[in-house]
């Protein structure tokens, strides 16, 4: 348990005697952890002995990358987070970086650099292309005493492919995520609001070519419209009382 009490891994023990081996943990932040034994809740009042060890994980591996998610791009740089310290020294970019794809095919990594004990930093030309992009890294990278990645976690360290990681990442387009109709009344509308998943560019907004409002009775001629923000455009149309779908 962390110092919020909050429980990071668990195990239970069906039988006297039987050793119980909870799974690795990644501790999240400096601080005091403990680990708590207690009997079952049939038999609360239950004594016993107990033996506990704990030991320090053998093999590195990586814990995450960034960026992970879909992202509006540019992007030049992803950043890998190692569970452990890392021999820096045992990183060989020619050997270590499997390979780069993006939707275009191959690409190449320009820069490498630790920006702590155990961050890497790959960097790379600018990516504006959308699409998804894949950057297989390992598994011959040390920590301090000389293990190579345990990316699978079996207790065997070094193994192609199985311990390499591989880090995806999607550059996507805007897109519409909500929009809300509104009025001086609930009956009718006369103002139409669309958010945007990312900041938009203004001057790219032609009304002409970008709004096709239509209502059940045919086309809706939209008199005016303005940005609230960069990702929040509102259109503004002669009020719509109609019954029926609107789009």
């Amino acid at each position: 348990m962390d110092a919020e009490d909050k429980v990071l891994a668990e195990g239970t023990s069906g039988y006297y005697s039987q050793c119980i081996a909870i799974p690795p943990v990644d501790l999240p932040a400096t601080g005091t952890y403990r680990i708590v034994v207690q009997a079952v809740a049939y038999s609360s009042d239950s004594t016993g002995n107990y033996v506990l060890t704990a030991s320090e994980i053998k093999y590195p591996r990586v814990l995450s990358h960034a960026p992970a998610e879909a992202d509006m791009g540019p992007v030049s740089s992803v950043t890998f987070t190692f569970n452990q310290t890392i021999d820096q020294a045992s990183f060989v970019p020619d050997d270590d970086i499997i390979s780069f794809t993006g939707p275009t095919g191959l690409l190449a990594i320009t820069g490498c650099q630790w920006t702590s004990a155990n961050q890497l930093e790959l960097t790379f030309a600018s990516q504006t292309t959308l699409g998804e992009y894949a950057l297989a890294l390992g598994p011959a990278i040390l920590n301090l005493v000389g293990n190579p990645m345990d990316q699978d976690q079996n207790s065997v360290g070094g193994e192609s492919p199985a311990d390499r990681y591989l880090a995806t990442f999607t550059i996507e387009g805007p897109r519409i995520v909500n929009s809300t109709f509104s009025g001086v009344s609930s009956n009718e509308f006369d103002t139409i609001q669309v958010q945007f998943s990312q900041p938009m560019d203004p001057a790219s907004f032609l009304p002409s070519d970008d709004i096709m409002l239509k209502g059940p009775q045919g086309p809706v001629s939209v008199k005016e419209y303005r940005w609230l923000d960069s990702q929040t455009l509102e259109l503004t149309c002669d009020p719509q009382t109609a019954m029926g779908d609107t789009g």
